[in-house]
């Protein structure tokens, strides 16, 4: 889990469960007035790139609620792609791990 800063204070986490060679992918950003300025984007790419050099990680996954549309759209900028759903959720493989 690593915790994202702006000017020293935290505003967001991202982690990667990891089984093996595949993670699942999540991120939390508790600082709701820093959303819509990108700063969730620029933290989850930061990260996604971090961990593609750390590990010998295949796969990268993660499940978004189908009323977070926001979150599905960010997914989507960081290269997700939508391999299943069900009536509650998305769930995503990112395409370039």
């Amino acid at each position: 889990t690593f915790i994202a800063l702006l000017s020293g204070e935290p505003f967001g986490v991202c982690n990667l469960r990891l089984d093996g060679k595949s993670g699942e992918f999540g991120f939390y950003i508790f600082r709701k007035n820093l959303l819509g300025f990108g700063l969730g984007a620029r933290m989850c790419e930061k990260f996604l790139s971090f961990a593609a050099k750390i590990g010998d990680i295949e796969r990268v996954t993660s499940t978004v609620l189908k009323t977070n549309v926001k979150s599905l759209g960010l997914h989507k900028k960081l290269g997700f792609c939508v391999c299943a759903e069900d009536e509650r959720n998305y769930y995503l493989n990112l395409s370039r791990f």
